[in-house]
């Protein structure tokens, strides 16, 4: 079986299902500027996940942060947030070249 993290039909479903946990309403237009540079893809806490997921989502560090060890969306964010100018972005290959 292929790994489910490179299926981009399990990575709509758990898109579709973890939206639910969304810390921030990201569905509505006109988000405050403010929150731009606190989503979780600058904080230096953040940690992308691997795969397709890695595109969207990662697991937040902060043990200060009441999102600690949870999976994040990328343009969400919390008020514990810490400025990073590393970004980290990670990916896996998809070729099956081996």
């Amino acid at each position: 079986m292929k790994h489910k993290a490179l299926s981009d039909e399990h990575f709509a479903d758990c898109h579709t299902r973890w939206e639910k946990f969304l810390n921030r309403d990201l569905t509505k237009g006109g988000q405050p500027t403010e929150w731009i540079d606190t989503q979780c893809q600058f904080c230096a806490y953040y940690v992308p996940l691997i795969g397709k997921f890695s595109e969207d989502y990662g697991a937040c560090t902060n043990g200060t942060s009441p999102f600690d060890g949870r999976v994040m969306f990328e343009h969400d964010g919390c008020d514990k947030h810490v400025f990073s100018d590393d970004f980290l972005q990670f990916s896996v290959s998809t070729s099956s070249s081996r």
